[in-house]
């Protein structure tokens, strides 16, 4: 899908990015971690001790490409997930969650080191796919465990927080989805035909 340079221009004119974000969150029912916060613009009062460093951005970076890899669009390291991810945590999260996440990431690179030989960033795409779909298992099996784990596996906050920022930036909302900055009348019966992208709302 391609647009127009004024149309991609002007989408940042029409909703900013929080806005987006906002919505997001609301049509997911408030499910991501830390979204009451952010509905209630209260990132001001999270500030808490947690510090991310360059090659925390890049690994996380290298992880959302692979829940979003690129296709015939790009993918999440191309909107930068990594430093919306880091964002998030710092400003949206609780010091509980935060923390979790914190550890939770460098849990992730010390269980990569021991099962594989070598950090995250040296495996190979074969290697490094291999690896998340291993920890997203254990991520699926904890939810399995809700009602008696009441804290979230830090890799569901990743993914969580991989699919906010890939689909509320530019490129997911006008390339991996079809946006009519305008929207018109409601129209029920809109033809669809199968392979069609979904719509940014």
């Amino acid at each position: 899908m391609s647009l127009k340079t004024t149309e991609l221009s002007s989408f940042n004119e029409v909703i900013s990015r929080k806005e987006a974000i906002q919505r997001a969150v609301l049509l997911m029912g408030g499910m991501i971690v830390g979204a009451r916060a952010m509905l209630r613009a209260e990132s001001s009062t999270l500030n808490h001790e947690i510090n991310f460093s360059q090659s925390d951005v890049a690994l996380l970076d290298e992880i959302s490409e692979i829940i979003i890899p690129a296709s015939d669009t790009p993918g999440a390291k191309a909107v930068k997930s990594g430093a919306f991810i880091m964002m998030m945590v710092k400003d949206c999260y609780t010091s509980q969650e935060a923390h979790i996440f914190r550890e939770g990431l460098m849990q992730f690179s010390e269980e990569c080191l021991k099962t594989q030989g070598k950090s995250f960033l040296s495996c190979s795409a074969q290697e490094r796919t291999r690896f998340v779909k291993q920890v997203d298992e254990q991520n699926k099996q904890q939810k399995l465990k809700a009602e008696l784990l009441a804290l979230p596996h830090y890799f569901g906050m990743i993914k969580e927080l991989t699919i906010l920022s890939y689909y509320t930036s530019e490129v997911g909302a006008t390339q991996a989805l079809r946006y009519i900055e305008v929207p018109g009348s409601f129209n029920g019966s809109f033809p669809y035909k199968k392979g069609d992208h979904a719509w940014c709302v």
